[in-house]
């Protein structure tokens, strides 16, 4: 089980988060904050079986995982720290983490490291790769505009020859 505890604003509560939890100002949600600053469902953690993932739930002013703003799906470590408008909570497991991968049981790496340092995955496994960006190129502009001309010269053709066939059809059936 984990369970996250409020740091801010008096003294310190703990929540469980179970298999799910929704934090924000909504009474619906099983952590409400009055906290003008967040939303009615700001935040949401949950258990996928291996990891316990922050999302943010397309909030107003954001959620920030250990001060930096939550893009995606976050994988959660013991102390990190959660801000949800002006409230900080802290993530921490209880003794029962069954199914919990090994890696999440632990503390995240100190952040003394800068963003740019590779990070040794451990004896027995490879380093990591370097990712490269993704450039998906279309055909250019005048490719694309011949395109264009092709497809509006098919629709024109189209509309011409059901309109013949309509009027080749309508001599036939209407006497005169």
């Amino acid at each position: 089980m984990a369970r996250i505890v409020l740091e801010s604003g008096g003294p310190p509560r703990s929540y469980t988060v179970g298999r799910s939890l929704i934090i924000g100002r909504h009474s619906g949600c099983g952590v409400v904050l009055d906290d003008p600053q967040s939303s009615r469902e700001n935040t949401g953690i949950a258990f996928d079986g291996r990891a316990y993932i922050l999302r943010d739930l397309d909030s107003r002013n954001g959620t920030y995982l250990n001060e930096m703003p939550v893009k995606g799906p976050q994988a959660l470590h013991p102390n990190d720290r959660i801000r949800v408008g002006r409230s900080i909570f802290v993530f921490e497991l209880d003794g029962d983490d069954a199914g919990l991968a090994p890696e999440l049981r632990v503390p995240r790496l100190a952040s003394s490291l800068p963003p740019s340092a590779p990070i040794d995955p451990g004896p027995g496994r490879p380093p990591a790769r370097e990712r490269t960006p993704l450039v998906i190129e279309g055909p250019g502009a005048a490719r694309s505009f011949f395109y264009w001309l092709i497809l509006l010269a098919i629709l024109a053709g189209g509309v011409y020859a059901a309109r013949t066939a309509f009027l080749w059809a309508f001599d036939r059936t209407i006497p005169k």
